[in-house]
């Protein structure tokens, strides 16, 4: 496949599903079953469970938004990076948390890379890493003190 179209298949992850909530375009744009790479952990997860953790972060961040900055593709890799913005009006549960987070009414922007493995049309494996020290930051859960 065309580098152009495997860029094209994680615009659309970020765009179609997560700017414009069209969590149904899973299905078209993912394996069943995919390896994601994050904190030093390979998972094997499929579309359902990605469609939940999106529906978690949708719903502590209703206005939740992806800016796509860079997106580079050779052979059947993407690699993309973006930043992230949201105000926090619902509770944060995310897997890696010791503790959910109440609403804050704080917005939090922080980036976020990943690099795509695309097989056969579709997004097959990713590695993620998040900048989640500047998200947690922002929604005041810890904060550094000057020395």
């Amino acid at each position: 496949m065309p580098v152009s179209q495997n860029k094209a298949i994680v615009q659309r992850y970020i765009e179609a599903v997560w700017n414009q909530r069209q969590l149904d375009g899973i299905d078209t744009l993912f394996e069943e079953n995919y390896t994601i790479h994050q904190n030093g952990q390979a998972l094997a997860i499929n579309r359902e469970m990605l469609k939940q953790s999106i529906r978690t972060i949708l719903s502590a961040f209703p206005d939740f938004h992806m800016a796509l900055d860079s997106l580079v593709a050779e052979g059947d890799r993407v690699a993309a990076y973006w930043i992230n913005s949201g105000t926090q009006t619902g509770e944060l549960r995310l897997p890696d948390m010791p503790q959910s987070a109440p609403p804050s009414a704080r917005t939090t922007t922080f980036a976020e890379s990943a690099l795509f493995r695309i097989a056969a049309d579709k997004i097959a494996e990713v590695w993620y890493v998040s900048d989640r020290l500047s998200m947690v930051q922002g929604l005041g859960l810890i904060s550094w003190a000057a020395r």
